[in-house]
């Protein structure tokens, strides 16, 4: 099964329980056999590897992320249609 996880926070430098979690997340859903993609907002656009999954990321999210996060729990309209044109691909 392919699955598509979006999550605003999923860096492999950010060490939050957010980020931590969804990586594992991704980790074990690999290992169980499936196609996984991470979305997640950054400060940089691109992809990474997440090991057994790749990490894309959207340039959406300044630099200073941690004076604003705060606002950022609603989903964000930008993750959103990149997650509609992945799953549509």
């Amino acid at each position: 099964m392919r699955i598509l996880l979006t999550n605003h926070f999923a860096e492999p430098h950010l060490e939050s329980s957010t980020a931590q979690n969804t990586r594992y997340l991704a980790s074990v859903l690999c290992e169980a056999g499936h196609e996984v993609r991470v979305v997640c907002a950054s400060a940089e656009g691109g992809e990474l590897d997440g090991g057994n999954y790749c990490i894309t990321r959207l340039p959406i999210r300044s630099s200073a992320w941690p004076k604003e996060w705060l606002g950022q729990w609603r989903p964000h309209a930008k993750c959103r249609e990149y997650a509609v044109q992945i799953i549509e691909r």
